[in-house]
This record gives structure tokens, sequence and C-alpha cells, in this order.
């Protein structure tokens, strides 16, 4: 089954222990894994966290982070259309993330 796995995480510590597990897990059961993340992520080492997250939550109110974090989530939309449209996943699975709205168009059997 071919899997897009969508998540937003910019550093690679203790959250991304569990999305290399799960990858592995899931190709060593035979599934086709298409992911779509940060492209600075696949470039840093264990143990490192984004700067310029943590800036941005440092020196931000609150809800003006927030409301960062959810036009950042328009973006990361338009970044998954044409992978959706390019790879055809049987399951997106999008990884934990608040601020990413999601339309539940109910149960199809196929």
């Amino acid at each position: 089954m071919k899997i897009l796995y969508h998540h937003r995480i910019a550093s690679k510590y203790g959250q991304y222990v569990h999305i290399e597990e799960l990858i592995t897990a899931l190709k060593d059961l035979g599934h086709e894994i298409v992911m779509a993340e940060p492209e600075a992520t696949g470039h840093k080492v264990f143990g490192t966290s984004s700067s310029s997250v943590k800036l941005i939550r440092t020196f931000l109110p609150g809800f003006l982070h927030e409301s960062v974090e959810f036009a950042f989530s328009l973006l990361d939309f338009i970044k998954l259309v044409p992978l959706i449209l390019k790879h055809n996943p049987y399951v997106i699975y999008e990884r934990y993330n608040l601020f990413f709205p999601v339309r539940y168009q109910g149960e199809k059997t196929v």
C-alpha cells in the first residue's frame, strides 16, 4: 500500500524517533512510504532543532504564534496537493498537527 506520510517537525530529536520507527515498521510490512516533511529535516543530525522555530516561539506572543502556525498550514496544503496528485496514495498519514485543517467526507467502501 502506498502511504503519504506528512509531518512538520523541523527538528531531529525525540519526536523524530517516533517517525523513523513508524516508517521502518511500515516498510518492513511491505508498504511504500512517500515522505512530505520540511526540507531541512533531512539534512539535520539527530539532536538538532530548528533555530527559526525556536526564535518565533520565543519572541512572538502566543496568539500571534498560533496565527503564523495556521497560515503555514495553508502553505503545507499547497505543497501536499501536487504530491497527492503525483503519487496517488492509498492513505495519507498526518502526524499530529493541531493547525492543519482537514475535511472529513465520510466513509467510502471501495
